[in-house]
């Protein structure tokens, strides 16, 4: 089960009265230790501040998150704390910020305490909570008046200059909040606690299954041993690391937001990663305050698929990973293991433009072709490995009944976040020869049973919008040539290491697939040795065969079904594909030189087998079709304006 926490971003360094960020009181000289936690010395956290709801009329409000100033008019917090998941939007409640608290009653005022209105409320366009797993969960609070800073109220520092987007975290970081203690209750005063930071393979590899779904790739973890950790009511603390400046003084930089949390495992919790959130960051805070209070540029992308290179101002090169000043002119690529989510520019030019932001943004930059590194455990079953989550670029293909329950009848492959790859006779009505309604169809990605009635936690369901197939394909008749179509969605997918697009080799320069000695994977829900469809996603490991060879070795009633866009796979005893497999994929790994990482590719569509025959299967040959399957995305991508 998840315990939420209100996460807070900061933004630091920037006020017109507040030049200063992220100092520690500088009166705290001690550190009384209680259980769990410390005790903190009033004020000792001064960006720090807490979150209240009111529901009604009345006076009183309740604590809910913490925050962090970020700007003299602005807080940031978890999006989750002013969302509403009953009606996917923000709350309409009215909500009061208090800097300079120490005691965490609203009817306690503290000496110096500021209690301002929230005005206004900004959350990511992405942000939808638990359906995708809390990721982005950040939100801007632009206040009604401007706080008074002092040494005892200041925002904590964000390294606007980018430098620690390549820098390894320091071991520990302090968090700081209003959580419950060992005893289970909310403690009245401010507590503090100083963390190990975890990275998020690891996390997931530390944490129960539920959790690790939610490790999203904007975090990272941290936490202890012995039992300290953030708790309930933590929320909205930001986890903060100290540097050094110039004089020897200690300054905070706010690294990381409370997120989530393990009760399965007490001690570790998630936090937003600020790294990841630079740009909305930016983008957001300048678009409520005058930018002429910041002396930045363009940031660079903080992101994990695009980076800037050959960044130049006057023909002059600049280095990429700072911030740029206005003309910078810089190319975008996608980074090693992503691809462009539509395959027609390599990278394209952007400039550091009015209003500090890059344009043009660049084409969407997807990972793709990725197993779902965290499962260690495949249990060997006779003909097909079991496999969850391992393959996330496959999904379930369903035809609607009038009476019962969709019905499952094929695979079909991620390769655009709005668009999966099938085989063409699994949308064909053969007796009417033409293409079936596409209003019949369903599509459920992150799926490992079968069965429609049984969500799944990481499943995502979508209508088909469309169906595009090649104007040749006339199923049997002509002998299953062109057998491969592709199923726009009426809806985006929603990408994560659970649920992403295969890889295409748009540019046909891989063989790999050709060594004899490399397997390619069929996952599938087909039939089992038990003759019926089986309930629980499983993996087939067959070799390429070409045209040629396939034509020598199958029987005579299949050898005119080898058409010219075919090729084979000849599978063992121990491995089959059967009724149920059709339309999926046929993938080949290939290892990234620079990152080590195994990234599999897409070359094959089941398309059709002699019933007779268990072992030898034919597939659509992907980098046969690949010009058209071009040209259809590019339609797709222009029609949904993506």
């Amino acid at each position: 089960m998840l315990s939420i926490f209100i996460s807070l971003i900061s933004y630091g360094n920037i006020a017109a009265n507040c030049h200063d960020c992220g100092f520690r009181y500088a009166l705290n000289r001690f550190e009384p230790a209680i259980s769990y936690g410390d005790k903190t010395v009033r004020s000792e956290f001064p960006w720090h501040v807490a979150l209240y709801r009111h529901s009604s009329s009345n006076e009183s409000a309740e604590y809910i998150c913490g925050g962090s100033i970020i700007h003299p008019k602005v807080i940031l917090t978890a999006a989750h704390c002013i969302y509403n998941e009953n009606y996917s939007g923000i709350d309409n409640a009215n909500f009061t910020v208090v800097a300079g608290k120490y005691y965490v009653s609203w009817e306690h005022r503290d000496p110096g305490e500021q209690r301002l209105q929230v005005l206004k409320i900004k959350i990511p366009s992405t942000y939808v909570g638990f359906t995708n797993r809390y990721a982005d969960d950040i939100a801007l609070l632009e206040l009604n008046t401007t706080i008074n800073c002092s040494s005892t109220i200041m925002p904590v520092c964000i390294d606007w200059s980018s430098e620690y987007l390549v820098e390894h975290l320091p071991i520990f970081g302090t968090v700081v909040g209003w959580g419950h203690t060992e005893n289970y209750t909310t403690s009245d005063e401010l507590l503090m606690a100083n963390l190990k930071y975890i990275e998020s393979t690891k996390c997931r590899d530390k944490t129960t299954n539920g959790f690790s779904f939610f490790i999203t790739s904007d975090k990272f973890c941290a936490g202890l041993d012995n039992g300290t950790a953030v708790q309930q009511g933590d929320s909205g603390g930001g986890i903060t690391y100290p540097r050094n400046t110039t004089n020897a003084k200690e300054q905070y930089y706010l690294y990381g937001i409370v997120s989530i949390k393990d009760k399965g495992r007490n001690n570790i919790a998630a936090f937003t990663d600020v790294r990841k959130h630079l740009l909305w960051l930016n983008f957001t805070l300048l678009s409520v305050i005058d930018s002429g209070l910041f002396e930045v540029g363009c940031p660079p992308f903080p992101s994990n698929s695009v980076s800037l290179e050959l960044c130049n101002l006057n023909g002059t090169s600049v280095d990429c990973n700072r911030s740029a000043k206005l003309g910078t002119k810089a190319k975008l690529h996608c980074k090693s293991s992503y691809h462009n989510g539509s395959p027609f520019k390599l990278y394209t030019d952007t400039e550091c433009s009015a209003g500090l932001k890059w344009l043009p943004l660049p084409e969407s930059c997807i990972d793709c072709g990725k197993r779902y590194r965290f499962n260690r455990i495949l249990p060997l079953v006779k003909y097909k490995k079991k496999t969850f989550s391992e393959y996330p670029w496959h999904v379930a293909l369903y035809m609607k009944k009038e009476i019962e329950s969709p019905q499952f009848i094929c695979g079909a492959t991620i390769i655009h976040p709005k668009a999966v790859i099938t085989a063409a006779h699994c949308v064909y009505v053969e007796s009417a020869q033409k293409v079936a309604n596409e209003t019949k169809f369903l599509i459920a990605a992150g799926k490992f049973m079968s069965s429609w009635n049984k969500q799944e936690v990481a499943e995502q369901r979508f209508q088909v919008k469309k169906i595009h197939i090649k104007d040749t394909f006339r199923g049997v008749m002509l002998l299953l040539k062109d057998d491969i179509a592709i199923l726009e969605l009426n809806g985006t997918i929603t990408l994560s290491d659970y649920i992403m697009p295969v890889c295409m080799d748009w540019r046909g320069k891989l063989d790999s697939f050709k060594n004899p000695l490399i397997l390619g994977t069929v996952p599938g829900w087909g039939y089992t040795e038990e003759d019926k469809i089986s309930d629980e996603l499983r993996a087939s490991k067959v070799p390429y065969t070409d045209r040629l060879q396939c034509i020598e070795l199958a029987p005579t009633d299949f050898k005119e079904f080898i058409v010219p866009d075919k090729f084979c796979a000849v599978s063992t005893e121990d491995s089959i594909l059967a009724q149920g497999d059709s339309g999926g994929s046929l993938t080949f790994p290939y290892y990234n030189k620079q990152s080590g990482e195994e990234l599999n590719y897409l070359y094959g569509i089941v398309s059709t087998k002699l019933a007779e025959s268990d072992y030898i299967v034919a597939f659509t040959n992907v980098s046969y079709h690949l010009k058209w399957i071009k040209t259809v995305l590019v339609s797709i991508v222009q029609s949904s304006g993506s």
